[in-house]
């Protein structure tokens, strides 16, 4: 027995006589919609976000299906996430590394953010910030001392 499919349902079961111009007779139009998405705080990379009944519709079973989205983060240039702090490594010189400095940055919300060390820093030295990362973590800065390449012009900024 040789089993053929039908030219005019392709294996449908029916066959739509006057098919309209947008769908062409297949039940289904694509087009493009706008969702308007909150991301909650402390997303992470990974973390999916589940619409209701904002998929595709279902012609046969009339309803509309769930959209389920993936979000994926770029990472940023300077801040990195471990679980609800942020770290960063912020570049001082050997002078700023023993005298101390005040310096500014953009934020990770693009404010300015004051950084401000009183004390002799060395190459291991890490200064926390609480509540400055995601959900009350804190922003722990790094820091990398940038040696002198003229002794006499060191000599003289430490005067």
């Amino acid at each position: 027995i040789l089993k053929n499919q039908c030219n005019s349902c392709k294996g449908k079961g029916t066959i739509i006589l006057k098919p309209c111009q947008s769908c062409k007779g297949n039940k289904t139009v694509l087009k493009d919609v706008s969702v308007n998405l909150k991301f909650p705080k402390g997303i992470k990379n990974g973390d999916s976000i589940n619409l209701n009944q904002k998929g595709n519709y279902y012609v046969g079973g009339n309803y509309t299906t769930d959209l389920l989205i993936t979000v994926h983060i770029e990472p940023h240039p300077i801040y990195t996430r471990v679980n609800n702090d942020l770290t960063m490594t912020l570049n001082i010189t050997l002078v700023e590394a023993l005298k101390g400095f005040t310096k500014t940055v953009k934020f990770i919300d693009d404010t300015d953010l004051e950084i401000v060390s009183t004390s002799i820093l060395n190459p291991s030295s890490v200064m926390t910030l609480p509540n400055k990362g995601i959900k009350n973590g804190s922003l722990i800065i790094k820091f990398n001392i940038e040696f002198p390449t003229d002794l006499q012009e060191f000599k003289n900024q430490l005067l």
